[in-house]
């Protein structure tokens, strides 16, 4: 139906594949449009949020099945998507729950939709799979390296080391050597792969998060996305001490939480809604001053414009965090390298020095 095409046998065609397949947050774009167009053209949601979920195999086909049977149930669409992880990012759902308590709803749509299409064609390339290549690759080479080193070469060297009665300790550092630099090559193998299959699987993230309790998004992130949300209030002269009560209540970062209340506790008593915000710490001083005295419109063009700042910042330190790791699967491996050529030279500069120091007759 209406997304999904046939081929004549009944295969069904789909705009995603499994292999290499789309990003979840391409999906998650798509589902926020889908949402919109049927909010602004009075469309039921169910039966397209279903023809959605055809044109996405694996797991986020199942999420949105989820989704819509919720909503067939008589759940309150934006309740349902609290209620089905994964079907967009945590923060897109609180705005959606702030615009649906504020009844702006679909400026808040129209809004999101143009930020994510911002963030969406302006992002930069990320180069951590091609990091993942990398050390799946040097990582392998290594292996076959250092067993055939182990199994071929070093087997003769301790023969030679033993018919001229090199001490028995040059031995067994230069096997115990051997052995580490195998051991690291597989443990840096281990990780990559680890680390494939976590990127690779949006259903592993997930355990992992719920698990170990990880933030879908870092603090940074969501304090960009609470100034994008705090400006879509001011631009539409919302209620501010209803959209902090919303916000504090519905908020996943116990931090931001404790901030918000303390924020809509300044505005019950008294306080203007800048001071509020500056003394809860959910504005800095300078921010606070620049949108001193200045129209509801500038004011929330700022406070975009801000937000937007510290989640391009967040990326960048990503981005930086995961530079980080071709040197560090180089360093662990040059490690067990550095050590059996140690092993090995010592070894045979105490052939050599034996040799020389034996008579010429023997």
């Amino acid at each position: 139906m209406g997304l999904a095409l046939f081929r004549p046998h009944g295969v069904r065609w789909r705009s995603s594949t499994v292999i290499p397949g789309s990003p979840l947050r391409e999906q998650q774009q798509s589902l926020l449009a889908l949402l919109h167009g049927c909010l602004r053209d009075s469309v039921p949601m169910v039966p397209m949020i279903r023809a959605l979920a055809i044109e996405y195999p694996g797991e986020y086909c199942y999420t949105l099945g989820k989704l819509s049977r919720r909503i067939e149930q008589g759940m309150p669409w934006v309740e349902a998507l609290e209620q089905s992880p994964g079907a967009l990012p945590e923060d897109i759902v609180l705005a959606l729950r702030l615009g649906f308590e504020n009844d702006t709803l679909l400026p808040m749509l129209e809004q999101l939709r143009r930020d994510e299409s911002h963030d969406w064609m302006n992002r930069e390339q990320s180069f951590w799979r091609n990091y993942l290549t990398y050390g799946l690759s040097l990582a392998v080479v290594m292996i076959y390296v250092l067993a055939s080193f182990a199994y071929f070469i070093m087997p003769t060297l301790v023969k030679m080391m033993q018919e001229f009665e090199l001490p028995g300790n040059q031995i067994t550092v230069m096997r115990i050597a051997t052995q580490v630099a195998v051991y690291l090559a597989l443990f840096v193998l281990a990780i990559t792969l680890v680390l494939i299959v976590f990127t690779w699987s949006e259903r592993l993230r997930s355990f992992a998060r719920r698990l170990f309790r990880i933030p879908e998004a870092s603090t940074g992130k969501m304090r960009g996305f609470l100034l994008r949300m705090l400006a879509h209030v001011t631009e539409h002269r919302s209620s501010m001490k209803a959209s902090l009560a919303t916000l504090a209540e519905h908020h996943t970062s116990h931090d931001l939480k404790r901030r918000l209340s303390a924020a809509r506790l300044g505005l019950e008593q008294g306080s203007e809604p800048l001071a509020a915000l500056e003394s809860a710490g959910l504005i800095t001083p300078a921010q606070s001053s620049c949108l001193q005295g200045e129209s509801a419109t500038t004011q929330a063009w700022v406070l975009r414009q801000v937000g937007s700042a510290m989640i391009g910042q967040d990326f960048y330190r990503w981005r930086w965090t995961q530079s980080l790791l071709p040197p560090m699967l180089i360093l662990i491996m040059a490690f067990g390298v550095l050590w059996i050529s140690s092993a090995m030279f010592d070894s045979m500069y105490s052939l050599v020095t034996t040799l020389a120091q034996e008579p010429s007759g023997r």
